[in-house]
């Protein structure tokens, strides 16, 4: 993600362009709430790096074209920088937390296998399923909406309980 470059969005079909491991081009899919960031987060700017440090380019040329913004003269977020921001304003989190979090909960939500496998790049469901700790929760939840869905309704205990012992 750090190695994005505005250029490498295309903000209208919400898709970032980038190489993934092994050299492979690819897409990554990015949801609404991420889409509005980046347009505040962009502003103007339509070339260079997205992600920007507060480390200022120095006069003399020797920063590496394509390293740094031209119009802020600030330089591409380093990992080490992304790292410790998060950390400190997520409690310790780390970019691969958020990663894992993201699938997790997609899962949580009903994305179906092939929709984590294009979300994470995966080619093979055995990789995929180290980022899969579905909850209790999320699973009761993805029932009750299934229920609603289908129109199903299911009394409560109460309910129940009252039927058992009037019959």
């Amino acid at each position: 993600m750090l190695r994005l470059n505005v250029e490498d969005l295309d903000r209208a079909n919400r898709r970032a362009r980038t190489i993934r491991k092994g050299g492979k081009e690819d897409d990554l899919l990015y949801d609404i709430r991420t889409a509005r960031m980046l347009g505040q987060l962009l502003v103007r700017r339509r070339t260079g790096p997205v992600f920007l440090s507060t480390r200022r380019v120095p006069e003399d040329g020797t920063a590496r074209p394509g390293e740094f913004d031209k119009g802020s003269r600030r330089f591409r977020m380093t990992y080490r920088t992304a790292e410790r921001h998060l950390g400190t304003a997520s409690s310790g989190w780390d970019l691969h937390d958020l990663r894992h979090s993201r699938l997790t909960h997609a899962g949580e939500d009903g994305a179906t296998e092939a929709d984590l496998m294009n979300l994470s790049g995966h080619e093979d469901r055995r990789t995929l399923q180290r980022y899969l700790k579905l909850s209790k929760e999320g699973t009761h939840r993805r029932l009750d909406e299934i229920d609603a869905q289908r129109g199903t309704w299911t009394p409560s205990a109460e309910e129940l309980a009252a039927r058992m012992t009037t019959h």
